[in-house]
């Protein structure tokens, strides 16, 4: 009876064990494109592709998420291409419907060149890194977070509403924005128009254009300064 007893543990405690290696396993092998928490890089395996073609419909929403290095344009045709020294496995890229998506958790950096024919949402995210050439869009809604940066003052919006949290730097221009600013985050601002911001744990921004405050509220040590 003894015998009979302790097998079935046995083969639970191996089957738990087996279990937990392929588990990890499974980690090992997707850390570049499935895990690392927000912001966070893993070391993702040794490689290199360049340019590398992303192809899909046409996109006006744009998501770069993790270690990425963009180069925004906005242009007559709509082209993306990406290149990274890790293995083309180890990030995501993809369009899917009017989305453009780049991800990665790498700690290596990636690159994309991105040309768009307009856009209307953009999300930088995780300690992604974008900066643009000239071009006028219409309206836009700009979501810059988790110690992400953005410059985007090359390419002007005719409205803007605007989030920049934990630790992040927006620079932009519109004609009107409305600007939510939190948790130590700075920018600035080219508005020709309005400007209405909600500021707080001290954040900082700095506009210029010639433009007007709206509505504003500073809280916990944050600034709005003309320069």
């Amino acid at each position: 009876m003894a015998n009979k007893r302790i097998a079935p543990r046995i083969t639970c405690i191996a089957a738990i064990f087996g279990l937990l290696l392929a588990v990890s396993g499974c980690i090992n092998v997707n850390i570049g494109g499935e895990t690392g928490g927000a912001g966070v890089g893993g070391t993702c395996p040794d490689g290199s592709f360049s340019n590398k073609e992303v192809t899909g419909g046409n996109v006006s929403n744009l998501v770069f998420d993790g270690s990425w290095d963009v180069q925004l344009k906005v242009g007559d045709k709509q082209t993306v291409a990406i290149s990274g020294n890790v293995t083309a496995e180890s990030v995501k890229a993809n369009i899917s419907g009017d989305t453009l998506t780049l991800t990665s958790r790498c700690s290596q950096q990636s690159t994309a060149e991105v040309t768009v024919t307009t856009i209307s949402a953009l999300k930088v995210n995780n300690g992604a890194s974008t900066e643009s050439s000239s071009g006028s869009i219409n309206d836009i809604t700009i979501d810059v977070d988790n110690g992400s940066r953005l410059d985007m003052k090359s390419i002007e919006a005719k409205k803007a509403t605007v989030r920049v949290d934990n630790g992040s730097t927006a620079d932009f221009a519109a004609t009107d924005a409305t600007v939510t600013m939190n948790n130590g985050s700075n920018g600035s601002a080219i508005i020709t128009g309005t400007l209405d911001v909600d500021m707080d744990n001290g954040s900082n921004l700095t506009y210029s254009g010639g433009g007007t405050i709206g509505s504003q509220t500073l809280k916990n040590g944050s600034n709005l300064t003309s320069g």
